[in-house]
């Protein structure tokens, strides 16, 4: 150190900038890091409202499910072809007549469960959209008009889909219906 007060004085003004640099770099390091997270807050509000897409994943699941279900089915079929041949010549008579009587049951259980499904959807989709909108709200404050936008479209859009294209709760009806038949079958099978 110096004994002079000029240079003790330039010597504390540069740590001074140094510090108020590195203030500086957190600032825009913490700005940086919140906008990333309301971005992500933004993303997963978009997900959330966008019910068809939801909807759809959904009917992808069941679907993928199924696939691989009856895949691992039909190879256990193909191993055990012969045995099952055998039981199913002295089953398949009793079988036929069981599955004529349950039906016109599971067909009404199954209409049932659409119109229940297709009633909930109709009355569940102001709830979920007056949900998101408090949430929405409060983001869209802080968030551009573009995205705004997008997320009222979305919603909108949601909101709109699952009260007039109900087919999509059908086909996951559906599958329910035929995983259940299946699996009443399997039980059978199992006595």
């Amino acid at each position: 150190m110096s004994d002079s007060p000029t240079a003790d004085g330039a010597e504390e003004n540069a740590k001074q900038n140094k510090a108020q640099a590195g203030d500086q770099e957190e600032l825009k390091a913490e700005i940086e890091q919140t906008r990333e997270e309301l971005g992500e807050t933004v993303e997963a509000l978009a997900a959330k409202a966008n019910v068809p897409a939801r909807v759809r994943g959904k009917a992808t699941q069941f679907r993928d499910q199924a696939t691989d279900t009856l895949g691992t089915l039909t190879q256990t079929v193909r191993e055990k072809a012969p045995q099952l041949r055998e039981q199913a010549t002295g089953t398949f008579g009793t079988l036929t007549q069981t599955v004529r009587e349950k039906a016109p049951q599971l067909r009404e259980q199954a209409t049932g469960t659409i119109g229940t499904l297709t009633q909930t959807v109709r009355e569940k989709a102001p709830q979920v959209r007056e949900q998101v909108a408090g949430p929405v709200a409060k983001v869209g404050q802080a968030v551009p008009e573009p995205a705004r936008r997008t997320v009222a479209r979305t919603g909108r859009q949601a909101t709109r889909a699952a009260s007039e294209r109900p087919e999509v709760l059908y086909a996951a009806a559906a599958v329910c219906v035929a995983a259940g038949v299946w699996l009443w079958r399997r039980g059978r099978k199992r006595r």
